[in-house]
């Protein structure tokens, strides 16, 4: 092998507690919610989540390996081929790995594809070694010569600094230098993190928002410390994954470019089980991959790529109208009542769920007859409603054969996950946005 009925949920007592959600629901028939259930063992809220390798890049709502380490072991455990539609920065890969499973991670962000191979990668922490001291003796003659070309993609200087492009650029050429292609990868993905370190960008966002002016002129940072680190943490990363595949046998990962509602060239009838965390809505509104990629993407080459790349992600373009052809008569109420106060919004919103049916029937055409699905999705507030995102996803799974079983609501204690937006578009007015999360289980 080569490998998303509204509600509010309430807070339960302690969290090691399971909480069935019927005992506060009196009179409502919706029998995706009396499936649902608070469960507070799902939090980890002190958990390390960046074993091994999963703290080798940043990457906006990534799923914690914590959730997707129970999910497997729970629901896959006679499962040979896994799969993660919508892989990101591959944590479902490396639990699938760790858990002797060989998958297939898919995604359209080049940014996540370069990310997953290096993170599911099992490289020679004495091979990282040697490059490492022969790279940092380049970078070092790099910036005595000053690089005289630097590159010039659009605002370049309005996100560098021109002393920190000049280091920087130093720092890529010493990369490209290198000959074996796993190893350049795994600098490539260091580099890509102190990109976002030393541009003018602000800590902690997903879009791409500047250094306040009187902030900009303090803000010096030093590429080659920067990456010097970044480096030797992750070096230390991957001999600790390294070392554990010597003694277990572990899965091997196939990560591939792709945009999973156009297609999946994947064998049909060959997927045993699929965990994921799909995007929680259209990237504009929601979480913005394609942003948050940006600049790295910039400076490995992909700058045409990422021109489109947000208006090719789920629910890139806005429907026409209001009517779709697949049966999900939550998705049918809640576009009417968006619909109500902004039509747009309303387009926005069904667009992204049309997408998301579309990547559904392919992922329902290559697993097997008794797989399984495990969704993890938070529900997003649209002018003042809670969409059900977890109830939408699993009705549109329902079309192809599958059956609802339960789903998890866990707190997101630690999850890069925007916890206030402003849906009203009203300056200085915030809504919260998503602090739970739901781990939803079907099966065929």
């Amino acid at each position: 092998m080569t490998f998303e009925t509204q509600m509010s949920l309430t807070v339960f007592k302690p969290e090691d507690e399971k909480f069935n959600i019927n005992k506060d629901i009196k009179q409502n028939n919706n029998a995706d919610i009396m499936k649902k259930y608070v469960d507070g063992s799902w939090n980890f809220a002190r958990a390390d989540t960046k074993y091994y390798t999963h703290g080798i890049h940043s990457y906006p709502a990534m799923m914690i390996p914590q959730v997707a380490k129970r999910i497997i072991d729970e629901n896959g455990t006679d499962a040979k081929i896994g799969l993660d539609p919508f892989c990101g920065s591959g944590s479902v890969l490396l639990e699938f790995e760790l858990g002797g499973i060989n998958n297939y991670g898919l995604d359209i962000n080049p940014l996540a594809i370069l990310i997953s191979k290096v993170k599911t990668s099992r490289l020679s922490p004495a091979k990282l070694k040697v490059v490492w001291q022969k790279l940092k003796t380049q970078i070092r003659d790099n910036n005595s010569k000053n690089v005289a070309e630097v590159p010039n993609f659009f605002n370049i200087d309005f996100w560098f600094k021109r002393d920190i492009i000049k280091q920087l650029e130093g720092i890529r050429l010493a990369i490209l230098d290198v000959e074996d292609e796993e190893l350049r990868n795994f600098f490539l993905v260091c580099f890509s993190e102190a990109v976002r370190r030393c541009s003018n960008t602000k800590g902690g966002e997903f879009k791409l928002v500047r250094i306040s002016k009187d902030k900009l002129e303090n803000h010096n940072p030093r590429p080659y410390k920067v990456f010097h680190e970044i480096v030797e943490r992750n070096i230390l990363s991957m001999s600790s994954l390294y070392n554990i595949s010597k003694n277990k046998t572990l899965g091997k990962s196939s990560v591939v470019l792709t945009d999973t509602a156009k297609e999946i060239k994947i064998p049909k009838n060959s997927v045993d089980i699929m965990v994921t965390s799909p995007p929680y809505g259209d990237s504009r509104t929601t979480v913005a991959y394609g942003q948050y990629s940006r600049l790295s993407l910039q400076w490995l080459g992909f700058s045409e790529e990422i021109k489109s790349l947000d208006k090719n992600m789920l629910g890139g373009k806005p429907t026409p109208d209001l009517n779709f052809s697949f049966s999900s008569p939550t998705l049918d109420k809640m576009v009417r009542l968006i619909a109500e106060k902004d039509d747009l919004r309303a387009r926005d919103v069904l667009s992204f769920f049309v997408d998301f049916h579309k990547a559904a029937k392919n992922i329902s055409n290559i697993m097997k007859d008794n797989s399984r699905l495990c969704i993890v999705v938070g529900n997003r507030t649209v002018k003042g409603l809670k969409i059900p995102s977890d109830e939408i996803m699993a009705e549109i799974f329902e079309d192809f054969d599958y059956i609802h079983s339960k789903t998890f609501v866990r707190s997101i204690p630690s999850k890069r996950m925007p916890k206030v937006n402003s849906p009203t578009n009203v300056k200085g007015k915030t809504l919260s946005t998503m602090n739970e999360e739901n781990i939803v289980l079907l099966e065929r």
